[in-house]
C-alpha cells in the first residue's frame, strides 16, 4: 500500500519457503507492485517454482564469475536464451494464457545479480556482459565479509581504484 513499483520476498537468510513465497506473491500483485523473490541457493527448481507462482523477476545470489551468470541465465529463461523448463501454473493462468506467457516471459522476466563477494567486483563487467541478465544487485553485508570489514558498509572498501562498479 505504500506504493512501490517493486518488492523483494527474500527466501535468505530468512525461513520463507517457495509455498510462502507463493501466498506473499498474490497480496503483493494486488496492490500494485512486481513481486521479486531473492532466491535461497542457485536451485533451478526455487528457480522455476517462484516463477511459476508469479515472481516477475528474480535476485540470483552467488554470482561471482561469468560462468555463474550463464548458469543464472540457463536456470531462468526459456530456450533458446536458457533451459527453464515449463509446466502449467500460477503464472501462465494454469494453461489460459500459456502461449502468452511463454512467448513473453523471457523478456518480462527480471533477472539481477547478487554481487556478494570479491571475486564478484573483479568480474562486474564479465558478469553485466551476459544476455539475460537485467543488472546487478550488491549485497552490501555479505560483501563485507570477504573484504575483511564484517559489518562495515563503508563504500570506499567496495569500490575498486579507478574502476567504475
Amino acid at each position: 500500500m505504500a506504493g512501490y513499483a517493486w518488492i523483494v520476498i527474500k527466501t535468505e537468510p530468512t525461513a520463507i519457503d517457495v509455498s510462502e513465497v507463493f501466498r506473499l506473491i498474490i497480496p503483493i500483485e494486488q496492490r500494485g507492485s512486481e513481486p521479486l523473490v531473492r532466491l535461497a541457493w542457485n536451485d533451478p527448481m526455487q528457480a522455476k517454482a517462484v516463477l511459476d507462482s508469479g515472481a516477475t523477476g528474480v535476485l540470483f545470489p552467488l554470482v561471482n564469475t561469468k560462468a555463474d551468470a550463464d548458469q543464472a541465465v540457463s536456470m531462468n529463461k526459456y530456450p533458446p536464451l536458457g533451459s527453464r523448463g515449463e509446466g502449467l501454473a500460477r503464472a501462465q493462468g494454469y494453461g489460459i494464457i500459456f502461449d502468452a506467457y511463454i512467448t513473453n516471459a523471457t523478456a518480462d522476466t527480471l533477472l539481477l545479480v547478487q554481487i556478494e563477494h570479491r571475486e564478484a567486483v573483479e568480474n562486474i563487467e564479465l558478469i553485466l556482459s551476459v544476455t539475460g541478465i537485467a543488472g546487478g544487485f550488491i549485497g552490501p553485508y555479505d560483501l563485507s565479509l570477504p573484504l575483511g570489514i564484517p559489518g562495515k558498509l563503508n563504500p570506499q572498501k567496495f569500490l575498486r581504484p579507478n574502476k567504475k562498479c
